[in-house]
C-alpha cells in the first residue's frame, strides 16, 4: 500500500487559526515559534503533538511557526485556500505497509554537537529531516541533502547508507519525522553503524511516538 510522507511550514499569525478538513492524514504538529492550542490541547513552543484527521491550530497572542508531518494513504493533495508551504512530499517506498498494520509514527530532535560525521549507517525507517541550527549536510545513493536555514528539510529512506556531516563548528540540531516498526517505541538510537560507531553520542529529544494503523 503506497503511503506519502509530506512535511510543511504553517505561519498562524497572532490569535489567528488554521483549520484543515480530515483528509485521513496521521499529522505531527510541532510549534517551532510561539504557542498554539492543537485540537484543543496547548503546545509551547519547542514542543509537539500527534493528530488524526481535521486539525484546527489556534496561535497565542505572538503568532506561531509550525513545523507539519503528514502521513497520507497514496498521494498527498494540498488543501485548496489554507496558507501553508510543502516543504517536501516523499512515496514511502522503503517499507512495505500492508493494510491494517501498526508503525511507530515519531518526532524526536537530535543535538550532534561532535564535529565528525555521522559515519555510515542505516534507519529502519525512512524520514523527513528538518533543520533546527546549524549547518548540515547528508549523502545517501538515492537522495543527497540537508540544511542551511531553521526548517529547511531533507529526505532518509531508512535502508540506504547515509553519511551526516555537519558544517558549522557549533554542532547542529534536528528533527527527525519517521516511520519506524513499533518495537523501537522508546528506543532512542535507530541507527544501524556500518563503518565507525560514534565515539560521542548526541543529545535526544522524544517528542511523539504515536502507534498508528495504516
Amino acid at each position: 500500500m503506497t503511503y506519502t510522507l509530506t512535511y510543511l511550514n504553517d505561519v498562524v499569525a497572532a490569535n489567528g487559526a488554521l483549520s484543515l478538513g480530515d483528509n485521513g492524514a496521521h499529522r505531527i504538529v510541532y510549534v517551532h515559534q510561539g504557542s498554539a492550542t492543537v485540537n484543543g490541547a496547548e503546545v509551547p513552543a519547542d514542543e509537539a503533538t500527534y493528530a488524526k484527521g481535521a486539525l484546527e491550530i489556534e496561535a497565542g497572542a505572538e503568532g506561531a511557526r509550525i513545523f507539519r508531518w503528514d502521513l497520507v494513504k497514496g498521494v498527498y493533495e494540498k488543501p485548496m485556500n489554507v496558507e501553508t508551504m510543502v516543504r517536501m512530499s516523499r512515496d514511502v517506498w522503503s517499507i512495505d505497509i500492508e493494510e491494517g498494520s501498526q508503525w511507530l509514527y515519531r518526532l524526536d530532535r537530535i543535538n550532534h554537537s561532535a564535529p565528525q560525521p555521522a559515519d555510515c549507517h542505516t534507519h529502519p525507517g525512512p524520514g523527513i529531516r528538518a533543520l533546527l541550527s546549524g549547518v548540515f549536510v547528508i549523502q545517501q545513493t538515492s537522495e543527497n541533502g540537508g540544511g542551511e536555514e531553521p526548517g529547511d528539510p531533507w529526505w532518509e529512506t531508512g535502508p540506504e547508507t547515509v553519511i551526516s556531516t555537519p558544517m558549522s563548528p557549533g554542532g547542529v540540531q534536528f528533527l527527525r519525522g519517521m516511520i519506524l516498526p513499533v518495537e523501537f517505541e522508546g528506543r532512542p538510537d535507530t541507527a544501524d553503524w556500518k563503518r565507525t560507531f560514534p565515539t560521542e553520542k548526541s543529545e535526544w529529544k522524544l517528542y511523539v511516538d504515536e502507534t498508528v494503523t495504516l
